[in-house]
């Protein structure tokens, strides 16, 4: 029986009739073993949440649920639980970027870069704060992606309240500077590949403070001193960075 609630629903849906090609897989990779394991559970006949899809112009965009359809499929059934909503795409899409955050495989950091580099491309005008309440993650995490991918965005961002701001870049001074807009291949050329190492390390570092602080929340001291040590750290080398870029100044761009 289906069950209804407002434009949810719940029914038994064919796996050949959900689309799992629509740009909606927010993981870094689907864990081979993790389907096995589900799949095996399914074939003992263990009841398993329903995938969420979001039906539009006919079509079924599967969510939340793509190691669970995996195995499904893997464990020989023709069909599974699905909770139905109605939307596009990117409604599908947006439901997607955090539903991993809270149940299912515990995400990895590429698990939340990828969904944050989907975010940005699909909606990179919102501003960090809601990126970060959409994707799971902090709006630190949000800001070090975003400048990877743009090296100085100043492009306009659209708050809470529905506005676009458009955010002026500030230099190592802390004063406003005229809009500078900077195209680099961060992949290629002018330390691409470095910049991209480092701001990764950054990233990286930000999600290893939070884990610890959930996992062991008596030892705040201890993390605090850590993050002034590494603060003390990161000022010492904005000011190495300073003098080098002074000696050495970059040529303009063409």
């Amino acid at each position: 029986m289906a069950r209804r609630n407002g434009e949810v629903k719940v029914v038994k849906l064919r796996l050949d009739a959900i689309r799992l090609d629509a740009g909606t897989q927010t993981r870094a990779h689907i864990d081979d073993v993790t389907v096995g394991e589900y799949a095996e559970a399914m074939a003992r006949g263990d009841c398993f949440p329903p995938v969420v899809v979001f039906q539009n112009d006919g079509e079924f965009i599967l969510a939340d649920g793509f190691h669970r359809v995996k195995a499904r499929h893997r464990a020989g059934h023709k069909h599974l639980p699905a909770e139905i909503r109605q939307g596009s795409r990117k409604d599908a899409l947006r439901f997607a970027l955090g539903a991993n955050d809270g149940h299912g495989l515990r995400r990895t950091n590429g698990d939340k870069r990828r969904a944050v580099e989907m975010a940005l491309t699909e909606f990179g005008n919102l501003s960090d704060r809601l990126l970060s309440g959409m994707c799971g993650v902090s709006v630190t995490t949000i800001g070090n992606i975003r400048h990877q991918l743009s090296s100085f965005d100043s492009s306009p961002r659209m708050g809470k309240d529905g506005k676009l701001r458009a955010l002026p870049f500030r230099g190592s001074n802390g004063i406003a500077q005229p809009e500078v807009v900077v195209n680099r291949t961060l992949d290629g050329g002018d330390g691409g590949a470095a910049f991209m190492e480092l701001a990764e390390a950054l990233a990286s570092l930000e999600d290893l403070v939070e884990r610890v602080v959930q996992e062991h929340p008596d030892n705040r001291s201890a993390v605090l001193a850590a993050i002034s040590k590494v603060r003390t750290d990161l000022l010492s080398l904005e000011k190495r960075v300073g003098v080098a870029e002074h000696r050495h100044p970059r040529k303009p761009a063409r």
